[in-house]
């Protein structure tokens, strides 16, 4: 249409025409107008590129305000004419970008479903189903036949630029249009800025994964039984492409984790819950190359369960190793077998040199346990929840937002059952987000009493005083659980145990099974209050 002659034309007649749907109003500028070309007379309809109604901008309502005044005021206007053939012609020749964008937002879904599923069904294909025996069920899958398990990122890199991809072009047509909507007064439209930043955090993220994948490259995963074993040990060796430094320190977190699907249609969701975490830490051995050869074990107690195939309800476990490394950290993760076979390791519980300065530093950072006259004291800070704060507060300024925008144009009673449950749930999630990022937890126990003190901001909003002759024990307990990508962190909280079946907490926001074990076999030693031997 660039080569397309422009001419003058009269306009005969134009309309703006509303579409009301379920969730929004559409608009479609139409008109008829009558041009000149080579001797001959013409009437055309055809207004833009886009024949169809939208909400994309404001592009329809300005184009049938210029047309309409036009017809009144007996103005000529531009079309253009296809010289190839003269009864074709269009008024605005221009690309929308508002509707280039919308439109690559479908573009996104499609082709990245289509690619994903083409990728799975490669993948399945060269895995293969492997051997189906009773004895070993581990051999049914063909990458856990062997105890050698290698990691490549590039196809974590590209989902997540593709997923980048998809979510900055799905707010990017609400982005463009921002201007106008606030010229219009729909503040309610900044709610968009919240999709921008977590959009900038996607691009930023994937940049960061591209980096590291060109700098760590392949790893491999070596374990040590194999398969790993419920009622005894996971163990094994990473290595990796990271220089040998005595002083590294990786963090190993391994998981056991339950996957169900709930629903059907647009109500289907999938939850995770994690039944059982441990995190440690370990110093790695120089390699033959001068990289690091990681060894690591895990004591796993009995009755957890086995690893399962993918359905809408299955259990799989989870090893993440990460380290903090100068320009871009080091992380990697695998689904693992696990198994109830009892079996120890052969070589990773001899290898493996763990740290335990990084525990009691974490410890002495969270819970600041100090030995006062007569007892012990124990000082909870503010901050300590930031990252499940920073999300709540997130999510409850959305849902605020969204609730405040549909509640000043109610159209139906969809809108206004959907702007309600917005409005409960919106304060809520953010007096959360509050109580997470500045609560603040301080314990004192001493031969006779457990004094217990939630504040916020230095105002006392909880306090309870216990006998210690009451408190039956001490009992490690899983608290929230905050999830990010693949990265699932269970906190474990601790919990002082009252003769009338109450639980009383003293402690929260221990990363892994391990560290809250060592909090509470600390605080055991030093009050006398028996620790129990079951997490809950």
């Amino acid at each position: 249409m660039k080569n397309w002659v422009p001419v003058t034309a009269e306009v005969l007649a134009t309309e703006l025409e509303s579409h009301r749907g379920d969730d929004s109003t559409t608009y479609k500028v139409t008109a008829r107008y009558q041009y000149a070309y080579q001797e001959r007379t013409y009437v055309g309809d055809r207004v833009g590129l886009s024949t169809g109604s939208d909400n994309v901008g404001d592009w329809q309502q300005r184009t049938a305000s210029r047309l309409q005044h036009a017809m009144q005021y007996q103005q000529a206007v531009t079309v253009y004419v296809n010289p190839g053939n003269p009864a074709e012609a269009i008024i605005d020749r221009e690309l929308r970008i508002g509707m280039l964008l919308f439109y690559l937002a479908f573009v996104l879904i499609f082709s990245g479903v289509g690619i994903g599923i083409m990728l799975f069904g490669l993948k399945k294909r060269h895995t293969g189903t492997g051997i189906a025996d009773p004895q070993q069920p581990w051999l049914s899958r063909t990458e856990w036949s062997s105890p050698e398990l290698t990691i490549s990122p590039k196809a974590g890199v590209w989902a997540m630029w593709g997923f980048a991809a998809f979510w900055c072009a799905l707010s990017a047509p609400a982005t463009f249009a921002m201007r106008d909507e606030l010229q219009k007064g729909n503040w309610a439209i900044l709610v968009i800025l919240l999709f921008d930043a977590i959009g900038v955090f996607l691009v930023v993220s994937a940049i960061r994964h591209t980096l590291a994948a060109k700098r760590f490259g392949t790893t491999v995963l070596r374990l040590d039984p194999h398969p790993g074993s419920i009622g005894g040990q996971v163990g094994g060796c990473v290595t990796a492409r990271v220089p040998f430094d005595e002083a590294q320190v990786f963090s190993v977190k391994l998981s056991c984790i339950h996957t169900y699907t709930r629903g059907s249609g647009k109500n289907r969701s999938t939850h995770h819950e994690t039944l059982w975490q441990d995190e440690r830490f370990f110093h790695a051995q120089r390699s033959a190359d001068d990289m690091s050869a990681l060894w690591f074990c895990f004591d796993v107690p009995a009755g957890l369960p086995v690893s399962e195939g993918a359905s809408s309800d299955f259990h799989h476990w989870q090893l993440q190793v990460g380290a903090e490394i100068p320009g871009v950290d080091f992380g990697v993760d695998w689904e693992i077998p696990v198994f109830a076979t009892g079996k120890a390791s052969v070589e990773a519980s001899r290898q493996c040199r763990e740290s335990q300065e990084e525990i009691l530093e974490a410890l002495d950072e969270l819970m600041h346990l100090r030995q006062v006259p007569g007892g012990i004291s124990l000082d909870y800070r503010a901050g300590r929840h930031w990252l499940s704060a920073v999300i709540l507060l997130l999510v409850g300024a959305v849902f605020t937002a969204v609730a405040v925008f549909m509640g000043r144009s109610l159209g139906g009673i969809g809108e206004t059952v959907i702007a309600g449950v917005m409005g409960l749930f919106g304060p809520a999630l953010l007096l959360g987000g509050v109580w997470q990022g500045l609560n603040r937890l301080r314990v004192h126990i001493d031969h006779s009493t457990a004094s217990i003190r939630y504040s916020l901001l230095g105002v006392p909003v909880y306090w309870r005083e216990l006998p210690l002759a009451e408190v039956q024990g001490l009992r490690v307990v899983k608290g929230s659980r905050v999830q990010s990508g693949n990265d699932i962190t269970q906190y474990y909280s601790l919990k002082l145990e009252h003769r009338d079946g109450k639980r009383y907490g003293i402690g929260d926001g221990f990363e892994g099974i391990s560290q809250a074990q060592k909090a509470a076999e600390a605080i055991s030693a030093l009050t006398r209050v028996p620790v129990s031997d079951d997490t809950l």
